[in-house]
């Protein structure tokens, strides 16, 4: 389901990065993603196998509209839907109805202020946008991530401290997404969402949730210098967590996937 036009370019960024280490990048909004259509999207799922068991993943760089078309397509197919939400778009999304079909939302402490509309203590404004957007979807996962300060999960009401893995900041670029991407992982592994009690600091108790296992990969993310993390692998994972001595449960279901790869 990837095609080519003649006259639209890749999707073209540069990267940039403070003396701090924190970064970002700025994007061309003229590119080929823009041809990324509500019907493009539903035609390329109706010709792969999602069904249930499928990780449905909405992130920025394509329209709101193509995203939300996304979400409903796979939600009617029974995917785990996820969503990622750029400041910019928060007005949008809320108006859409999209939450309705998302079923973990990844956010920073940015967007979360641009979808409840205030601003207020992290998880102060994760609470409120949980109980904001669960009316739409009761059973919807929230996460917030915080930068340095680490991040929170909600889940049921209820949320959970996640405190960042100690690290020395070479590149912030690209934490976010290796903070869920290791969630979502995580949560493939069998592992829970939330472990059930908030630690003062990273690996303070066993580490047994899926969003621990999103906090260390983004730990990991911002010690390399590239804005790609490809230090960041499945045996860096398994080493760095084998180094820690608290890894508890997500060390034994990280150390089964690996036997069975």
């Amino acid at each position: 389901f990837v095609t080519t036009d003649p006259e639209k370019p890749t999707m073209y960024a540069v990267g940039f990065q403070y003396p701090n280490g924190e970064g970002g990048n700025l994007t061309a909004s003229n590119s080929a993603c823009g041809l990324v259509t509500p019907d493009y999207v539903r035609a390329a799922l109706g010709g792969l196998p999602v069904g249930a068991g499928s990780v449905a993943v909405a992130a920025p760089e394509v329209s709101v509209e193509a995203r939300v078309a996304f979400l409903q397509e796979a939600k009617r197919k029974g995917a785990f839907c996820v969503l990622s939400v750029a400041e910019s778009e928060a007005e949008a999304f809320l108006s859409s109805g999209a939450f309705a079909d998302c079923d973990l939302l990844a956010v920073n402490e940015g967007e979360t202020s641009a979808l409840l509309g205030e601003s207020a203590a992290p998880e102060e404004t994760a609470v409120r946008l949980y109980e904001k957007l669960s009316a739409q979807c009761p059973g919807l996962k929230l996460i917030v991530t915080c930068g340095k300060k680490g991040g929170y999960t909600v889940q049921n009401g209820h949320p959970e401290f996640i405190p960042a893995l100690p690290a020395e900041t070479r590149n912030t670029t690209g934490a976010g997404d290796a903070f869920l991407g290791g969630t979502l992982s995580g949560l493939v592994l069998g592992l829970p969402f939330q472990k059930g009690s908030s630690d003062p600091a990273f690996g303070a108790s066993p580490l047994a949730s899926a969003a621990e296992l999103g906090a260390l990969c983004a730990g990991m993310a911002v010690e390399d210098e590239d804005s790609i993390a490809l230090g960041v692998t499945r045996e860096s994972i398994l080493a760095r967590c084998r180094g820690l001595g608290c890894a508890g449960p997500l060390l034994s279901a990280l150390q089964e996937a690996a036997n069975n790869v």
